[in-house]
Parts: structure tokens; C-alpha cells; sequence
């Protein structure tokens, strides 16, 4: 008998390309939201630190200047760390609709991994029946040669 052919195959292939591709990409994107953590994480405690010496000064006492300056570099921080958690939000959309785009390729990809099995076990069964027929057909000829 023939060998098996999905005519599929190319089709499979194709998804499993895709699949893989769409996971590095989710893969990138999650790489970099990380990123991002470490950078607020960093800008916290950044911010932490200067206030906890702009509270020390405060109570030590110093100039004008400097608690003004303190407290300009202060606020640039919570406009990073608010600019950063903004990006951060994007980027966990950009990520999600990634994920909904993993997981639909994954799903058209296995329908035609059943599809495929299907196939195969159809093929399978011809196979068995066409061995059963040859067997009887065997069997038969011996019968009628022997009388």
C-alpha cells in the first residue's frame, strides 16, 4: 500500500512556524516588560532614598536651595516612575493581545494536528483491511492448490 500523505502538511508546517515565531515574539515582549519592572523597582527606590535624605535634611536643617533642588529631583522621579508605569500598562495590552494571538494560532494548529490524525487513522484502517484481504485471498488460493 501507499505511503501515508497528509495533504495538509504544508499547511502544519506553516502553523507550526507561526506558533513559534508568535512565542519569541511574546517572548521578546515579556523580556522587556520585565526590564521595565527593574527599572521601576530601581526608580523607587531611587525615590525612597531621596526622600528619606530630603526628610533628614528637613530635620538637620540646611539651605533653601538645596530643599528646593531636593525637591525638584524628587518630583522628577514620580514623573518617571508615573511616565514608566504608563508604558509598563501598554506594554501588558501589547502583551495580552499577544497571548490572544498565540493562542488562536495554537488552536488552528491543533485542528489540523486532529485532522491529521483522523487521517492517518482512516489511512490506517484501509491498511488493515487491505492486509486482511490479501491474507484471505492467500489462504484461499493455498486451499484451492492443495485440493
Amino acid at each position: 500500500m501507499k505511503k501515508f500523505k497528509f495533504s495538509l502538511q504544508k499547511v502544519l508546517e506553516y502553523n507550526t512556524h507561526i506558533q513559534r515565531r508568535e512565542k519569541e515574539i511574546l517572548a521578546v515582549m515579556r523580556a522587556e516588560y520585565n526590564e521595565l519592572e527593574g527599572q521601576l523597582a530601581q526608580l523607587m527606590s531611587e525615590y525612597e532614598l531621596n526622600r528619606m535624605n530630603y526628610l533628614n535634611k528637613c530635620i538637620k536643617g540646611t539651605s533653601i536651595n538645596n530643599i528646593a533642588v531636593m525637591l525638584i529631583y524628587i518630583e522628577m522621579i514620580k514623573k518617571k516612575m508615573k511616565n514608566l508605569k504608563k508604558t509598563m500598562e501598554e506594554k501588558k495590552l501589547l502583551i495580552d493581545k499577544q497571548i490572544d494571538k498565540l493562542v488562536q494560532v495554537s488552536k488552528e494548529k491543533t485542528t489540523t494536528e486532529k485532522l491529521r490524525e483522523g487521517k492517518y487513522e482512516q489511512y490506517r484502517a484501509c491498511e488493515r483491511k487491505s492486509e486482511e484481504k490479501f491474507i484471505e485471498e492467500f489462504i484461499a488460493y493455498i486451499n484451492s492448490a492443495v485440493e
